[in-house]
């Protein structure tokens, strides 16, 4: 069975999600019903860059979900804050909560390389939680080297490092940086791919730019131990694909044996996220 290791729901009506704003495309309400229009699957949250209590209402709401939630959470915490214990201390009262992100995207890499954020990395390896790393992939020179000082922290780069997919002549820098990356404590997510050439009416399965050498490229740098698929819906629902038919198109580009293919699909996500999934599920 698919878990898929990146998803999102939210309901503006309850929470606030200022970003939303400039995505029209996008829902303002995205519920568990609606992720699962095309197939029960297990997943992972991942925050949605909600600025409620910071974020840990939106942690709060998730858990709350009940049996249309998720499989676990990965929740909003300001790991640069000297609070961030008492964050912690918070969101660990919450079932399901095993991974921590705060979104790097766009912010300058003095924050990233800072001792605040130095001391909020070790924090996390000490509680035994992920970090999910997003970020823009002329950022991630920065973030090997932010990873490199860590090897106590199990990191999770998500969406491939949002590669330059439209701009083919760009490959080689950005595996390059992402190579950096690949040390033994990090993982990369098989995601997010339809954001980065975005919205369109293409059909489901089709995208106006060849995905495939960027997922083989991910996948060869980390390996099928290392590396999970995820649809990062609905930020990624406008470009053509359905949610399976993502998961598809991974297995496809990276032609994968079915023992493989568990691990990507499966394997890797419940160990990274502690999933526990029934055999009846």
């Amino acid at each position: 069975m698919t878990i898929d290791a990146h998803a999102h729901v939210w309901n503006t009506a309850q929470l606030s999600y200022p970003w939303l704003d400039d995505a029209p495309e996008l829902p303002r309400v995205f519920l568990p019903q609606d992720l699962q229009r095309d197939g029960s699957i297990p997943y992972v949250f991942v925050e949605a860059d909600c600025r409620s209590d910071p974020g840990r209402g939106e942690a709060r709401w998730v858990a709350g979900l009940g049996v249309d939630g998720p499989a676990s959470i990965v929740a909003f915490a300001q790991i640069e804050s000297a609070h961030l214990e008492s964050d912690l201390d918070e969101l660990a009262d919450l079932p399901g909560v095993t991974g921590i992100r705060r979104l790097w995207q766009d912010q300058p890499e003095d924050l990233l390389r800072s001792p605040e954020t130095a001391r909020g990395l070790r924090v996390l390896g000490e509680g035994d939680l992920t970090f999910d790393v997003c970020v823009r992939w002329e950022q991630l020179a920065a973030v090997a080297e932010v990873i490199g000082a860590h090897p106590e922290v199990r990191f999770v780069i998500d969406h491939v490092g949002k590669p330059p997919v439209t701009r083919p002549e760009l490959f080689g820098p950005w595996r390059e940086h992402l190579a950096a990356c690949a040390r033994e404590n990090v993982s990369v997510k098989l995601s997010g791919l339809p954001a980065e050439f975005g919205v369109g009416g293409v059909p489901d399965g089709q995208p106006p730019v060849d995905v495939a050498p960027w997922l083989r490229a991910a996948f060869e740098l980390f390996g099928a131990d290392r590396a999970m698929v995820g649809s990062d819906w609905p930020v990624s629902a406008g470009a053509g694909f359905s949610r399976p038919g993502w998961f598809d198109a991974v297995r496809n580009a990276l032609g994968l044996d079915e023992e493989e293919w568990y691990r990507v699909s499966h394997a890797n996500a419940a160990r990274t996220y502690r999933v526990e999934v029934s055999s009846e599920a």
